[in-house]
């Protein structure tokens, strides 16, 4: 019911800010349209859903961070499959991307060919993607069930980032991507709430060594001002060249010059 969401939410709330978290996704929220999205609301975030249309349970949202700028795809959607995609242009990304996309997805424990079905909309919906926006970065995550990737992950150049067991001694939270090199490997953690799945952290890389400021020091010897000042008349007052005249060649006037 919506009281034992809310209570899972607040928990959720806290994980989101005490760790600075710019994205945070739910899988399986179980929220449905006759539940307001105000009652939801956590403060410095702003809340995507995609509900479950047909029956009770399943779903995905996501909090973005009000201060990353965050787009829906909603022309890249399904009309069945549980899945939301955001795109994402952060204040600081590695060159030369022009924004990540982002998808939520859950998926439930269905027929194999339901499941064949999803990944070849993953996958063409990929195509469309890069063909526009070939400098984007990709992240798929969620619950992924019995679903098996590999299609995906060779097709685009993708690479599963989540190592430690998630669901009793099974991976089921993914993340696929091809921003591996710009993250540190996730960090699996406790469940939240009655969740019988672990929570998965995942941090951009940040630089370990910090360059010092090297000063270069150099003595410099300051002149008199009356040096200055008489430097100055001199050379407003010197002829620098004995009587030129139009007919005087270049080569006569370099020699005025060196002898002076």
């Amino acid at each position: 019911n919506a009281r034992s969401i809310r209570n899972k939410l607040d928990e959720f709330s806290v994980q989101l800010t005490t760790n600075s978290i710019d994205i945070g996704a739910i899988t399986e929220s179980w929220l449905h349209n006759h539940i307001d999205s105000v009652y939801f609301n956590i403060p410095g975030y702003v809340l995507h859903r995609r509900d479950r249309p047909d029956r009770e349970g399943g779903g995905v949202c996501a909090y973005v961070a009000t201060g990353i700028p965050c787009k829906r795809r909603a022309d890249l959607e399904h009309p069945v499959f549980e899945c939301r995609w955001l795109w994402l242009r952060p204040h600081c990304l590695p060159r030369p991307l022009s924004g990540i996309l982002c998808r939520i997805v859950y998926f439930p424990e269905v027929y194999a060919q339901e499941n064949r079905d999803r990944v070849s909309f993953i996958i063409e919906t990929l195509d469309s993607v890069r063909l526009a926006h070939p400098d984007c970065g990709i992240i798929v995550l969620g619950d992924f069930n019995t679903l098996v990737p590999n299609d995906i992950l060779n097709h685009h150049n993708l690479k599963q980032v989540v190592r430690n067991r998630t669901h009793l001694d099974n991976i089921l939270d993914l993340i696929l991507t091809d921003l591996y090199k710009h993250y540190d490997s996730p960090i699996v953690s406790a469940n939240l709430g009655t969740s019988d799945h672990s929570s998965v952290h995942w941090r951009p890389k940040t630089s370990r060594t910090t360059r010092a400021n090297k000063t270069h020091k150099h003595s410099v010897r300051r002149f008199p001002e009356s040096s200055i000042n008489a430097f100055g008349r001199w050379v407003s007052s010197h002829q620098w060249f004995a009587g030129p005249d139009s007919t005087s060649s270049i080569n006569s006037m370099t020699e005025s010059f060196n002898n002076d």
